[in-house]
C-alpha cells in the first residue's frame, strides 16, 4: 500500500497529475507541519548556518556540526517509532549514491521491500540508516505512522509531517522539542517539497 493509497483511506485523493505533499500543503494547511532546527523561516541569512551533507563531503562544512544536527532528526524518528507501527515507501532510491557505511545493511534490507508498497520497520538499527540516509539525501523516502496517523517526508535540512489527526500535534512537538528541534507551522511560501531537495544536487 502506498501512501496515497493510505491518504485515499482518509478520504483524501490528490489530482494524478499531483504530488500528494503539494496536495496536502494547499487543501489542509492547517496539517501540515515542518520538523526543523530553526523554529520560524529565516531568510538568506538561513543559508549561513544551514549544513548539507555534501558540503561535508566536500570539506565545505564541519562534520562534527553536522553530525550533531543529524543525530537530532535521528532521536526524534527513533522515539516516534517506539509508539507507532511504522512503514516507509520508498519513493526513489539512489542506489549507487548511498553511503559506504550503511552499503551492507541497506542491501540486506531492500531486498525484501517491494519499491511500490510500505514496508514495516520493526529494527532500529534499520529506521536509523533510512531516517540518516534521506536526511543526507541519498534516498527518498515517506515514512507512514500508523497509531499517530501521520505522514513524515524527510527533506533536506527539515522533516515535513502532515497530522490526519491534528491532536497528536501535542505529543509530538514535546518530543521534538526535548531533542533541540522546532515544530514550525506550515505557511503559504515555504520552501518545502520534498522533491525539490533531489534538485538541488545535494547527493552521497
Amino acid at each position: 500500500m502506498s501512501v496515497e493509497e493510505i491518504l485515499k483511506q482518509w478520504g483524501i485523493a490528490a489530482e494524478q497529475d499531483e504530488y500528494f505533499l503539494e496536495y496536502l500543503q494547499k487543501q489542509y494547511p492547517n496539517n501540515v507541519f515542518f520538523i526543523d532546527y530553526c523554529p520560524f523561516p529565516a531568510g538568506d541569512k538561513y543559508d549561513q548556518v544551514e549544513i548539507l551533507f555534501q558540503e561535508v563531503l566536500e570539506r565545505k562544512a564541519d562534520r562534527d556540526e553536522y553530525m550533531k544536527i543529524e543525530r537530532k532528526f535521528n532521536d526524534v524518528m527513533v522515539k516516534l517509532w517506539l509508539y507507532n507501527e511504522v512503514y516507509v515507501y520508498f519513493n526513489y532510491i539512489y542506489t549507487k549514491r548511498y553511503n559506504k557505511g550503511y552499503r551492507k545493511l541497506f542491501r540486506q534490507y531492500i531486498k525484501g521491500c517491494p519499491a511500490s508498497k510500505n514496508n514495516p520497520i520493526s529494527d532500529k538499527k534499520v529506521l536509523e540508516m533510512l531516517t540518516r540516509l534521506s536526511f543526507r539525501l541519498s534516498i527518498q523516502i515517506e515514512i507512514y505512522l500508523k497509531e499517530f496517523q501521520m505522514v513524515v517526508v524527510p527533506s533536506f535540512s527539515c522533516f515535513v509531517v502532515y497530522f490526519h489527526d491534528i491532536s497528536y500535534k501535542e505529543v509530538v512537538e514535546k518530543i521534538v522539542n526535548v531533542e533541540g528541534l522546532y515544530l514550525r507551522k506550515y505557511y503559504k511560501d515555504s520552501f518545502a517539497y520534498a522533491d525539490i531537495a533531489y534538485e538541488t544536487g545535494c547527493i552521497v
